[in-house]
């Protein structure tokens, strides 16, 4: 049970206000149609692999905090006198704000386009009740993730299996450089996710554990990511114009279900 619930959070990390509301998909992967699909497999794969790699050196040298997960990976490695760790650790807090950042926007315009609720006050609001999680250490995000990750696994899947009953459905044409941007999300996500995996290790006891996790995490993102490929499909007017695609796509085919 523990296991499963390191996989909720995981995919939690992963399933932001970005990903979740269509804009991420629709920026890396659909505008480059078919391979964007292909992408899609690449990326998340890669995000399994990393996964796999830092709770594999999470376990063995027990690793309590990134500092240490650097000292690790880079060891005194310096660049003309400046020491790597510091500019990699500034670059991962950075990200890490950033992503808190993006996650606080993408809630706050949904409030905004469904209930019409002024984006600062909900952008508060999240900030607020994030704290008080965050407070309550990783237990906190556990319990949270357990309850929240299944229903929107369930709720994006029915979607997906209704996409299946449209006649019509857009065709678009790929872009270039559907892996460059393959390679990219992927990147960011894996950086975005260390300070989710570092505390993993207390329900983690064996490798076959963290093999089992990196699986099904890739699994669930494939899933995941397909379907929401599938929902951007079936809209019928300009996505680059909408700023929460999937919900837009959600609503429109949930009415069908």
């Amino acid at each position: 049970m523990k296991i499963l619930s390191c996989i909720f959070v995981i995919i939690g990390a992963i399933v932001g206000a970005g990903f979740a509301s269509g804009k991420e998909i629709y920026t890396f992967f659909f505008v480059h149609g078919k391979y964007g699909i292909i992408g899609i497999i690449l990326s998340t794969c890669i995000i399994g692999y990393a996964i796999y790699k830092t709770l594999n050196i999470i376990n063995k040298y027990n690793i309590k905090h990134y500092d240490e997960l650097l000292d690790v990976i880079i060891g005194n490695l310096r660049l003309k006198n400046i020491d790597l760790k510091i500019i990699l650790n500034f670059i991962i807090n950075i990200f890490l704000l950033i992503t808190f950042f993006v996650m606080c926007a993408g809630f706050s315009a949904y409030f905004k386009q469904e209930f019409g609720i002024n984006q600062i006050i909900s952008s508060l609001l999240i900030s607020i009740s994030c704290y008080f999680l965050l407070n309550k250490d990783i237990k906190g995000v556990l319990i949270l993730n357990s309850i929240l990750m299944p229903s929107i696994i369930i709720i994006l899947v029915v979607l997906g299996v209704q996409c299946f009953h449209i006649e019509e459905i857009k065709e678009i044409k790929g872009g270039n450089f559907w892996y460059t941007n393959a390679i990219l999300y992927a990147s960011y996500n894996s950086i975005t996710l260390i300070s989710i995996l570092l505390p993993m290790k207390m329900y983690i006891k064996t490798k076959k554990d963290i093999f089992k996790i990196a699986i099904v995490c890739t699994l669930i993102m494939i899933i995941l990511s397909g379907v929401v490929f599938m929902l951007l499909l079936t809209i019928d007017t300009d996505i680059s114009k909408i700023d929460l695609p999937a919900v837009y796509a959600s609503r429109k085919n949930g009415k069908n279900i």
